[in-house]
């Protein structure tokens, strides 16, 4: 009596259910997963957070709590209260290589894309410690420039006392060493005005500020104008790549292997919604259709 071979009748859909499971694992599910994540991170930087007393931090600032950094440009982390020490947020500028540069943060206009910046510790005024951060060796000038409203004034110290009667008239301060316990007097003016001779007898630095002419009035002290902080625009890493990817719908973000990401829904491109770059939308174009056409078949 001969049986019927069962066995190689079994095998094939068993071995074409495997061949299903294998297809869904490696194929179908990271391609579910990769679509997900994206969206997400699309959603992600959607959202407009606070920070300290300055509400919609966007592109190009992230805030390590609140708002991811891929969300913003790697450079500007914005520090929100308590953690920044102060009662304003704190932005933290950090440069090609390595260096960075702490600002307490007075303002954001994001229409304008600009930003209010303070480097100024009235504690250490009065004690001779002057603002020393530079911005511009901080930040690449690609990133990030002093606005047009913003001109430098010249702090010098430590002159000899030769010098004394060539800046009868200047305007000046005094203020108390902690460490030896002497007093200085500093001497202050806007850089519009020449004293060549001055820096060759005495320490000089540049310091940014608002522009305007409040220094020209007797009643008003350099205290005053330091603490009003200086302006700084980010335009042109705005402009360079998150213009156009926004006006393709599309929400400004980076990666750490290749700078710049434009998240749109479902995928993410170097570039604009409107072109793929170098990532490709998942589900690729007409993939329903090639389904479709080939469970026909």
């Amino acid at each position: 009596m001969s049986f019927p071979q069962m066995g190689s009748a079994l095998f094939f859909p068993l071995q074409l259910h495997f061949f299903t499971i294998i297809i869904t694992i490696f194929v179908i599910l990271p391609s579910f997963r990769t679509s997900n994540g994206i969206e997400d991170d699309y959603k992600e930087c959607s959202s407009l957070v606070p920070c300290g007393d300055i509400s919609n931090i966007e592109y190009p600032f992230w805030v390590d709590q609140f708002r991811p950094k891929y969300c913003g440009h790697s450079a500007f982390e914005l520090v929100c209260p308590p953690l920044s020490g102060t009662h304003r947020p704190v932005l933290q500028i950090h440069g090609e290589h390595n260096d960075s540069a702490h600002f307490q943060v007075l303002g954001i206009n994001n229409s304008a894309m600009t930003i209010v910046l303070l480097d100024f510790d009235p504690q250490g005024f009065d004690h001779c410690i002057f603002p020393f951060s530079n911005l511009t060796e901080a930040v690449a000038e690609d990133l990030i420039e002093y606005s047009t409203s913003v001109e430098n004034i010249t702090l010098s110290y430590d002159c000899k006392p030769n010098m004394a009667e060539a800046l009868v008239g200047v305007k000046n301060y005094s203020c108390l060493h902690t460490r030896d316990d002497y007093a200085e007097t500093i001497y202050y003016w806007r850089n519009d005005k020449t004293k060549d001779e001055v820096h060759k007898f005495c320490q000089s630095i540049q310091v940014p500020v608002l522009g305007n002419d409040n220094l020209k009035r007797r009643n008003v002290t350099l205290e005053s104008v330091l603490e009003k902080g200086f302006e700084v625009n980010y335009t042109k890493t705005y402009l360079k790549n998150c213009s156009p990817c926004e006006k393709s719908g599309g929400k400004c973000g980076s990666s750490m292997d290749s700078g710049f990401r434009c998240f749109c829904k479902g995928w993410d491109s170097s570039s604009n919604c409107l072109e793929s770059g170098d990532l490709q939308p998942y589900p690729p174009p007409n993939t329903e259709n090639k389904i479709s056409e080939f469970a026909d078949t």
